[in-house]
C-alpha cells in the first residue's frame, strides 16, 4: 500500500495545480451540488490511476482546505464515493480507494452502454426483470427487521426528495434493500452492479425532474411507500405490479421529458 505521505503528495501535486478550478467550485456551483464536483475530481484521479487500489486519501480537513469548501461538503462527497463502491471509509483510519471485486469488471461496460439511449431501454428491461422477481421473493421472505429497514430507507429518500436534495445514493440503497430482502445473494450482486452503474449516468436527470416537479416528487415517494407496504403485507403479486409500474414510468420520464436539460 502506498504510504500516506506519498498519497498526500500525489493528490496535492495533481490538484494544487488545479487549485483555481477547485477553489472556484463554491463560486460556480449551487450549494447542494458542490459535493458532486468534488466527487468528480476525486473519481477522475482514481479512474486515471493516479490513485491506486488500497491508496489512502488525505484527511477531510486537508481536502476541505484544498477545495476551499466546508468539511460537510467533503463528508458528503466521500459518502457518495463510498456509496458507489469506489472508496471505503473507516472512522479511525480514513478513506481508502477500494480494491475491485467481480462487479467492478462489469461496471465500465454497463456505463458505456448507458450513454446510448437505446441501451438505456434495454437496461431498464433487465432491471424490471430482476427487481420485479426480487420484490415477489421479498414479500414472501421478509422478516420484521427487513420491514423496519425498508421503511427507514424509504423515509431517507422521501426526506431528501422533499428537500430538493439529490437522492441518488439513498434511492439506490432503497432498491438494493428490497433485493436484499429477497435473500438471494446472486440477485443482490446483480442489482448492485446495475444500480451503481446507473447512478452517475441517469440519476442526475431524474433528480432534476423531481426537484422541478413537486407533483412528480410526491408520486415518486408514494410509489416507494406502496411498494414497502405491499412487501409488509406479503402481497407478492401487488408488490410486483407496483415495482413494474414504478420502473417503467421512471424510465419513460427519463427518456421523454424535455425538462431533463436545465435552462
Amino acid at each position: 500500500m502506498t504510504g500516506r505521505r506519498s498519497i498526500n503528495y500525489v493528490i496535492k501535486g495533481l490538484m494544487m495545480g488545479k487549485r483555481a478550478s477547485a477553489s472556484s467550485i463554491k463560486n460556480k456551483t449551487p450549494d447542494h451540488t458542490i459535493y458532486a464536483e468534488i466527487v468528480d475530481q476525486i473519481q477522475q484521479l482514481i479512474e486515471s490511476g493516479e490513485l491506486g487500489q488500497g491508496d489512502q486519501l488525505i484527511s477531510e480537513r486537508e481536502l476541505a482546505e484544498l477545495f476551499q469548501v466546508s468539511r460537510t461538503s467533503i463528508r458528503r462527497a466521500l459518502a457518495v464515493l463510498a456509496g458507489r463502491g469506489i472508496i471505503e471509509v473507516s472512522p479511525r483510519k480514513g478513506a481508502y480507494v477500494r480494491r475491485p471485486t467481480a462487479r467492478d469488471t462489469m461496471q465500465p461496460w454497463i456505463k458505456a452502454m448507458l450513454r446510448e439511449q437505446d441501451q438505456r431501454s434495454h437496461l431498464a428491461e433487465v432491471r424490471k426483470i430482476v427487481e420485479v422477481q426480487a420484490v415477489r421473493l421479498a414479500a414472501e421472505r421478509r422478516q420484521a427487521a427487513d420491514i423496519q429497514r425498508l421503511w427507514a430507507l424509504h423515509l431517507q429518500v422521501a426526506d431528501q426528495v422533499r428537500q430538493g436534495q439529490p437522492a441518488d445514493v439513498s434511492d439506490t440503497a432503497f432498491h438494493v434493500g428490497i433485493v436484499e430482502t429477497a435473500k438471494n445473494p446472486f440477485l443482490t450482486e446483480l442489482i448492485s452492479v446495475l444500480a451503481s452503474a446507473m447512478i452517475k449516468e441517469m440519476t442526475p436527470s431524474w433528480s432534476y425532474v423531481l426537484s422541478k416537479d413537486p407533483i412528480e416528487a410526491q408520486r415518486y415517494i408514494a410509489e416507494h411507500e406502496q411498494i414497502v407496504q405491499a412487501i409488509a403485507d406479503q402481497n407478492a403479486d401487488h408488490a410486483a405490479e407496483l415495482m413494474a409500474a414504478h420502473i417503467h414510468r421512471a424510465h419513460q420520464i427519463l427518456v421523454n421529458d424535455q425538462r431533463l436539460e436545465p435552462a
